[in-house]
Formats: structure tokens, sequence, C-alpha cells
């Protein structure tokens, strides 16, 4: 899962434990280092990022009447900045497939109400005219499956659902969301959709070329529950049981032939747990996060069953986190914003320790009583993308997306 604040705040005082179940992730070749930061654009607002698993990056953002769009290479090279022209923009996403093809999301103008508009660019530019996806509507999440399909999350009022963007423009019926429904692509091609009804029942939905083609019950759970797949295609879904004071974690896999695995309960959990994270590591590791009244914890959920690894409470300074997921590790990302201090630091996580804290973003001298700032950030395939809009009404030379990267 993506910008995850209560995973953030799990990894800064890791528990050393052993982990009996999984493998030991393999040492990276190289240790993963962060790029000089870059200057994207100037006088930007509201960016929205994307990588893909070959290290190409997008960047989006609302530019004088128009959406900018501009693609780093892995490299470091950044090309030219394409504009859409467009008016009023209430919201937009963008998101990037494995052949480095972008797809942007957006609300434009309509007739009699907005329209939801889908345009794909390549390096050279934009694809074709842009695609209408629903009239008055706002997009929720992008979701790229492994074939190039995106899966766009909308919604209007109350209402949400999923419609799938094939990879030649196409757009496939509406398959109806909940509220509390999570959406991850699967590692065939298409999408897993895990649902949870008022009863409490917990059901998991498999979406291919826009239509559910498998619906399976996993468990009951009175509070929401969370979906993270594995690289080998396994479902890893988890939910809280029990009463309030008394909740426990239970898991429960589903394969990639449908088969379901027992219910099974996590040993050497806190009671009283409540919210729940999951986010699958590229190296087939599922993390998971919660809190309790001691805190956050969290820990590895093991493929079979055995112990799992913990994590201690921790918080780290800065008030906007965000987690990624690196090829063999968890790397949380925070933005402190104070007067006169401005940085951006990251510290990770490999499932044995925590990094320190390291600033990889600065603004000397920024003065946040003449600004305001935000922080994005994307990951796949091990590589992390993190953009740091700042405006700055004292100082001008402050206003600039920055964008850092690391390998």
């Amino acid at each position: 899962m993506s910008g995850r604040g209560l995973l953030a705040a799990a990894l800064g005082g890791l528990l050393s434990a052993g982990l009996t179940a999984l493998p030991a992730p393999a040492a990276p070749a190289t240790d993963p280092v962060w790029t000089s930061p870059q200057v994207v654009a100037r006088e930007a607002r509201s960016p929205a990022v994307a990588v893909n698993a070959a290290g190409v990056a997008v960047v989006a953002w609302w530019c004088d009447h128009s959406l900018c769009v501009r693609r780093r290479s892995p490299a470091g090279a950044l090309g030219r900045t394409a504009r859409i022209p467009t008016t009023n923009v209430v919201s937009f996403r963008v998101a990037v497939d494995r052949h480095g093809t972008a797809t942007l999301l957006y609300t434009a103008p309509g007739e009699d109400s907005s329209v939801l508009l889908a345009q794909r660019l390549r390096a050279d530019g934009p694809v074709g005219d842009p695609v209408v996806v629903e009239e008055d509507a706002a997009p929720v999440a992008l979701h790229v499956s492994r074939t190039g399909d995106v899966a766009v999350q909308v919604q209007r009022e109350a209402r949400r659902w999923l419609r799938v963007l094939a990879a030649d423009g196409s757009v496939d019926p509406e398959v109806p969301l909940g509220e509390e429904s999570v959406v991850e692509p699967a590692a065939d091609g298409g999408f897993r959709v895990l649902d949870r009804e008022r009863s409490g029942r917990v059901s998991l939905r498999e979406v291919v070329d826009g239509s559910v083609t498998t619906t399976l019950t996993v468990g009951t759970s009175e509070v929401p529950a969370d979906l993270a797949v594995r690289t080998d295609g396994t479902a890893v879904v988890a939910w809280w049981e029990g009463r309030r004071a008394e909740r426990r974690l239970r898991t429960r896999h589903v394969g990639p032939s449908g088969d379901v695995s027992p219910v099974r309960a996590l040993t050497g959990l806190v009671a009283g747990g409540r919210h729940l994270e999951l986010s699958a590591l590229p190296d087939g590791r599922v993390l998971a996060a919660f809190r309790s009244r001691a805190g956050v914890r969290g820990g590895v959920v093991p493929a079979r069953p055995g112990p799992w690894m913990r994590l201690a409470p921790a918080v780290l300074s800065g008030d906007d986190q965000h987690v990624a997921v690196a090829r063999d590790r968890v790397v949380l990302v925070s933005l402190v914003d104070t007067w006169m201090d401005h940085h951006v630091s990251a510290r990770a996580w490999d499932g044995r320790r925590v990094s320190r804290s390291q600033r990889i973003i600065e603004a000397p001298g920024y003065d946040n009583d003449c600004g305001s700032s935000d922080l994005t950030v994307a990951s796949a395939g091990g590589h992390v993308l993190v953009a740091n809009r700042r405006s700055h009404s004292c100082r001008p030379r402050h206003d600039k997306v920055v964008l850092t990267y690391r390998r």
C-alpha cells in the first residue's frame, strides 16, 4: 500500500528478533543511495508522482491553466515538460506502467458537469486523445497491473467503484466498491479487491478484464481489514478478531490457484490493536503495522505457521510521514517544516536493523511563516521517489518542486 502514515510511525525502534518462517533477505549488491536533489519545476501546485519497476519516474502538477507532466529516466535525465491544456482541475492522479507509459487521470469541465479523463503519455508526448472514464466523478486512486491495465478508483458522493482502463485505451464496465474496499494488482495482470460488509464479512474478489471472476469469503471482522499481494501471486489478508479490549490479529493466505489456508493467529501480539496496514516487499515478505495502547507495533507476516518479527513502538519526528517499499527494506520518509528548519529525512529497515535518519532534501533559510510545503512519495520495484513541493511568498527562489531518488 502506498503513503502509509501508520506504518511510518512504526519503523523508528525495531526489536531484534529471529524469523524462522521466512528466509532472510539477500544482501543487496550495493548499498542503496539517494541521488542529489533535482529541481523539476517552479511555481508548481499539488504535484503527483509515480515510478515503475525499471526506475522511470513521472511527476505531474497543476501549472497555469494546464496540467504539466515531466519524466525522469533511471539515469537521472529530466525530459521536457508536456502540457495538457485544461481549466478548473479539481484533482488528478498519475501512474506509469512497466513500459514507461504514463496515465494521467484528471477532472475537466464538461457540457453539463465535470468529466473524468484519462490521458496516456510516452516520452515523446501524449498518446491519442483523452479518454472519458466517467462523468461527474472524482479520482481516488490508480493501480497499474503487470500487463499495463490501470484500475481506476472513482467516487461520486458516497458511492465508489472501480473501472479498468485497458492498455488499448478501452474502458471496462464498473465494478462496485465499498467504503472500505482495498485494491491491489495481482500477479497475473488482474486485480484483487478486499471488501468488508456491514455484517463484518470479509471477502476477496478477483477482477480480470473489468469483470469479477471469483469471490471468496475469508473471515469476519468488526473493523477494516487489509490486503497485500506477494510476488508469487499469493494474497495475504489480515484482520482483527474478538472484543475491542482483546482483539487478536488473524491472517489467511489465498494462493494464485484459489487454495485458501486456514485462519492463523499471529503470536506475540499485544491486546487491543486497532487499525491495520499491510505492505508487500519485492522479496516476498509482507509487513504489517498496527496501533496499540503502547504505540505503533508491527512485524513480518510469515508464509507458514510460526513466530513473526515484532516492531517496538516508535515515532520519527515530522508531521508529513510516508512509507515506501524498496527491494529488501522499507523506507520511511518524513518532512520537518519548522521555523528556519525545512528538510526531508529518511531511514530504512531491512528486517534486521534500522538505519540512522538521513537528510535527503534541505532548504536552508526557508521560513514556514511565509510559505507552505508538502511531501509526495512513490515506490515500485525497489526504486523510491520523493518530491517536496515548496511555496514561499517572502523568498520566491524557494518556490519549486524538488525531486530525489533512491535506487
